[in-house]
């Protein structure tokens, strides 16, 4: 099935007001805008954490894995599903004394 983007362009929004219900667009900004700002956040980890275990494999540590994160992610909060291991999932998490600047 061919979508133009127009076409692609309504359902998202229909799909989008669904999902807000009878909320004003005014009132949903303050949920929205969070959830955009936690996923810049859970991507960028996810991201630097693969570039630190691109660089050093099974050779990483805490340590060296804090030299890449900009955050900080509080223990507890869910990232990233790492890879699967007798199903169950995996995710290394930051260092919690540690965090790179830049």
């Amino acid at each position: 099935m061919n979508l133009a983007q127009q076409e692609l362009e309504e359902r998202l929004w229909a799909a989008a007001n669904a999902l807000r219900g009878p909320v004003d667009p005014a009132d949903f900004k303050p949920y929205v805008f969070p959830m955009l700002f936690w996923k810049w956040i859970s991507d960028t980890w996810a991201y630097e954490h693969r570039q630190a275990l691109d660089d050093w494999g099974d050779d990483i540590t805490d340590e060296i894995e804090a030299d890449y994160q900009r955050f900080t992610v509080p223990e507890g909060c869910p990232v990233e599903r790492g890879h699967q291991e007798d199903g169950v999932h995996t995710a290394r998490r930051p260092h919690p004394q540690g965090s790179r600047q830049g």
